[in-house]
């Protein structure tokens, strides 16, 4: 829900967005593991990471935001 936001202030949103799509790849996988039948994700919460970091050494993310999502990531 929030692409559009961040396609327009991508420095008020990079966090924002970053969050979201993490939550959303673990609920993802969450669901795939429980489902019993298998599936295949696009991409993983591990490779958003990469994204994350992009826009931190863009200047797009607060070094705040950024340790913080390493964090959770780890």
């Amino acid at each position: 829900p929030y692409l559009p936001q961040f396609y327009e202030d991508m420095e008020k949103y990079a966090a924002t967005i970053q969050f979201e799509r993490f939550v959303f790849r673990l609920q993802q996988s969450h669901d795939i593991r429980v489902s019993g039948r298998g599936g295949v994700q696009d991409r993983s919460h591990w490779e958003d990471a990469i994204f994350a970091e992009c826009l931190f050494k863009s200047g797009k993310m607060k070094q705040a935001d950024y340790e913080t999502y390493i964090k959770l990531a780890e």
